[in-house]
């Protein structure tokens, strides 16, 4: 067998040449470490992919690399998955403070804090904060969780002269989690982050009011979750495109947000739909709207807007009697558009009985395509539930029957399978001779 050896892929078939050129010689050399040879910025780039611990581990590799990992535009300080002691937690307040010192690049993209940190290292989170705001930070991360309830931890608070001192004008992206903010500091952030297009706030205790507005606010995505002391938000955002409220509140008022296309309610909200406070504007580029109202026990039926170009509908609903799913019949029928409706009931009894009046009232939806039942069980009310959908959605094209939890999870799906999970699934087989044509069933 011939001897045969390729320069341009150096792999050697058969035997190895006994003699190798210097030219060749020079080329395996180079080939061991091309990525040496790429330009610093295409290096810097690479190391930002990677988490902090990996970036800095690449300095033993050569003089070269030595300083690299100091110019990434990325800095995450993450927390390990348990609750830190007195001791971890100096450990890492050091490290942020060594790095954030080594630290060479003009700008940053990315800083995140994200460890359980209390106001006794207020004077810490105070630097840092300076530090990422003097970088031109684009996207800041302060999730300061507090794992024990009553730990003896209190939240951070975001005060207004470090806001007053710098320059925001960078920041795009805006994650505040145990932080303690008032809506005074959300309107000076509001005020001078001009290209502001995300902003999350959760778990803030002291965030009593909150008013989002301004004549050049660029603000698209907005989330308020789990400030259980916020008594009022009013919204007036030319530019926002989605809104996500958890938790209790008094009123929400959206004075003007032509843009807004999806809306997400969880918690305790029964007050708002029953006094309209919060369409009180129009919403005419409203697309997909989720309602979470398992806590909720409905004095009388609630009333909604006209919801004219709603596409996609998601509820949540708890039903402990036929009177209980009401409240979807008011969604539906303020929703002449709807696309696709996906009804998640909890705690519905296998053996209950009984079918709201209401449900002889015969509106028709004409657009309707899809329609995904989870938590069915198979009794009365949601076998009727499914069958007055089939007969009033002239154009359904496919209707998805879970027996499951809502809340079960696609990973652990298999953990809430049992016997009456198995017998919903072959009552709602049973459906399907009454399927109009063209209509699909699934039953998963």
């Amino acid at each position: 067998m011939g001897q045969h050896y390729s320069h341009k892929l150096g792999i050697c078939y058969g035997k190895k040449p006994s003699t190798t050129s210097k030219r060749d010689e020079e080329t395996l050399c180079c080939s061991k470490d091309r990525i040496s040879n790429l330009p610093d910025e295409i290096l810097v780039s690479i190391l930002s992919l990677l988490t902090m611990t990996e970036a800095a581990r690449t300095s033993v590799l050569s003089h070269r690399w030595r300083y690299l990992w100091a110019f990434t535009g990325r800095l995450e300080f993450t927390r390990p998955s348990k609750e830190l002691c007195d001791f971890d937690r100096c450990r890492l307040v050091k490290c942020v403070n060594q790095v954030l010192q080594s630290h060479k690049g003009q700008t940053i993209d990315k800083f995140e804090i994200n460890f359980d940190l209390g106001e006794r290292y207020e004077h810490y989170i105070d630097t840092w904060l300076t530090f990422a705001f003097a970088k031109k930070v684009k996207r800041l991360e302060l999730n300061l969780f507090i794992f024990a309830p009553y730990s003896a931890l209190e939240n951070y608070t975001l005060k207004p002269k470090i806001l007053c001192d710098s320059r925001l004008d960078s920041l795009t992206t805006l994650l505040f989690n145990h932080v303690n903010v008032t809506g005074e500091v959300i309107q000076t952030l509001l005020s001078k982050c001009p290209f502001l297009e995300r902003l999350r706030v959760s778990n803030a205790m002291s965030l009593l009011d909150l008013k989002v507005s301004g004549p050049s606010l660029k603000l698209k995505h907005l989330e308020i979750l789990n400030c259980h002391e916020l008594g009022y938000i009013e919204i007036a955002a030319l530019s926002l495109v989605s809104f996500k409220y958890k938790g209790q509140v008094t009123i929400i008022s959206i004075k003007d947000a032509p843009c807004l296309a999806e809306v997400i309610f969880e918690g305790s909200y029964t007050c708002l739909l029953n006094n309209g406070s919060w369409y009180s504007c129009d919403l005419p580029q409203l697309e997909n709207l989720m309602l979470d109202m398992t806590c909720e026990k409905f004095s009388r039926l609630p009333k909604f807007p006209s919801l004219r170009n709603l596409k996609q509908l998601e509820l949540f609903l708890n039903v402990n009697g036929a009177r209980d799913l009401l409240c979807l019949m008011s969604l539906l029928n303020a929703s002449p558009l709807l696309h696709l409706f996906e009804l998640r009931l909890l705690n519905l009894n296998r053996r209950e009985q009984g079918q709201p009046k209401e449900w002889e009232v015969k509106p028709t939806y004409d657009h309707l395509k899809v329609f995904q039942l989870s938590g069915f069980v198979g009794c009365r009310i949601d076998t009727e539930l499914v069958l007055y959908v089939l007969s009033h959605a002239g154009s359904l094209q496919k209707i998805i029957i879970d027996p499951l939890c809502p809340y079960a999870k696609k990973s652990s799906r298999e953990c809430w399978e049992c016997d009456e999970t198995l017998l919903a699934r072959i009552n709602a087989r049973k459906l399907k001779p009454s399927l109009p044509p063209g209509v699909e069933l699934i039953v998963l």
